[in-house]
């Protein structure tokens, strides 16, 4: 007996705690509407680190312009291990990002777009 009134109180002590069930939606404390952090999407990553003219030309693909002329790309597939398979087959400069691979020509070298593009995306 002792341990169900001891049962019942930590309910009735529990279903007290929290807010009794108002249908009034919660309201986040003064100071606190900052908009959220933009998405860590290919586009994003790609505008971030400083190219231009990103566009999708295919499911999953993306590129964009760097501003000494080179074009860098950004494809997702299936899984990590298809995009390292990628990474380390790929020609001029590779960066893999879980899901995504970054390429970019060996003029990539010294401005590392596609490095921070990756980086950018593991965050992801």
């Amino acid at each position: 007996m002792r341990a169900r009134a001891a049962l019942a109180t930590a309910l009735v002590v529990a279903l007290a705690g929290c807010g009794g069930g108002s249908s009034e939606p919660a309201k986040a404390p003064a100071g606190q509407n900052a908009p959220a952090p933009a998405a860590r999407t290919p586009a994003n990553c790609m505008t971030k680190a400083g190219l231009e003219s990103v566009e999708q030309p295919a499911k999953g693909t993306w590129t964009a312009s760097h501003p000494d002329g080179y074009e860098v790309r950004v494809k997702r597939y299936g899984s990590p291990a298809a995009a390292n398979h990628a990474v380390e087959t790929a020609p001029g400069l590779a960066e893999q990002a879980n899901f995504f691979a970054v390429f970019a020509p060996a003029e990539d070298q010294l401005n590392r777009s596609s490095l921070a593009v990756a980086r950018c995306l593991r965050s992801f």
